[in-house]
């Protein structure tokens, strides 16, 4: 049986740029995010990883996607429920590709142009493929890193 989590995260792209993240001390990178937290909705938990990590104040732009990922863990399966929405600064002069700081020293934040995703160790590994093509409509997809698996619509 899988363990179940759930994560939120918020995709920032600007002039055809997305913000990224890693663990300071490797080069996988992924969409800024985190855990939910009991109290809080899925959108105010993608919020709160931005101000906490970046100290920037953000605004949902609508959900992208939702992904459900199976993938293997210290020998146990992992289902992990990721509801990825839209972000942009609240602040219209803090937009654009901005000079990012990382408010947490194990963490670092790049920006990577969308068309060079597939260039990079990238989690959860079908997103490079995805994220591109991503539109207004919000998209559900189901994911295996257990193996190669990619359903959805």
């Amino acid at each position: 049986m899988a363990r179940t989590t759930m994560r939120t995260a918020g995709i920032w792209v600007e002039n055809n740029y997305v913000l990224l993240e890693s663990l300071a001390d490797a080069q996988v990178w992924g969409i800024p995010g985190g855990g939910l937290e009991a109290d809080g909705s899925v959108a105010e938990g993608c919020l709160r990883e931005y101000r906490e990590e970046l100290g920037l104040e953000m605004r949902t732009d609508g959900l992208a996607l939702i992904n459900e990922n199976f993938w293997p863990a210290g020998g146990e399966a992992v289902r992990e429920y990721c509801f990825y929405f839209w972000v942009r600064p609240k602040v219209e002069s803090s937009r654009g590709q901005i000079d990012v700081q990382s408010r947490e020293e194990q963490l670092q934040f790049r920006w990577f142009r969308l068309d060079d995703l597939q260039n990079i160790d990238f989690v959860p590994q079908f997103l490079p493929e995805v994220l591109p093509g991503l539109g207004k409509q919000t998209r559900f997809l189901s994911t295996s890193e257990m193996g190669a698996s990619l359903h959805g619509g």
